[in-house]
C-alpha cells in the first residue's frame, strides 16, 4: 500500500512501513528532475515508523542554535501529525492483519 501525504509517502506491506520523500534534485545531470528517497522505515508499526522519521529528520537538521532546532522540531512534528491523521482516516492497519490478506 502506498500513501501520498503532501511530500511525503508512506509505503506498508505485510512486514513493515517506511516513508520516501520526494523532492527536486538541484544539481548535477539530473537537476530539476524529481526524485524519491527513503527519510524512515522500516518498522513494524505506525509508531515506531513515526519515531524513525523524527530521528532521522533530526539527524540531517543542520540547525545551528537552540531557536533554529525549536524550528525544526515544530516543522517536524507537524509533519508527523499530518502522516499519522492521513495514515489513520486511510485505516492503515495493523500489519500482521494486512499480512493475513485482511488489507489489499
Amino acid at each position: 500500500m502506498k500513501l501520498t501525504i503532501g511530500k511525503y509517502i508512506l509505503h506498508g506491506d505485510g512486514l513493515s512501513y517506511w516513508i520516501t520523500e520526494q523532492y527536486v534534485k538541484e544539481k548535477g545531470k539530473h537537476a530539476g528532475e524529481a526524485e524519491e528517497r527513503r527519510v524512515a522505515g522500516y518498522s513494524t508499526s505506525l509508531q515506531n515508523i513515526l519515531r524513525s522519521f523524527r530521528d532521522a529528520k533530526v539527524g540531517s537538521s543542520d540547525a545551528e542554535s537552540l531557536e533554529e532546532l525549536i524550528e525544526v522540531l515544530r516543522a517536524i512534528y507537524e509533519d508527523m501529525e499530518h502522516l499519522y491523521k492521513c495514515a489513520v482516516e486511510n485505516d492503515f492497519k495493523l500489519l500482521k492483519e494486512m499480512s493475513d490478506g485482511k488489507r489489499s
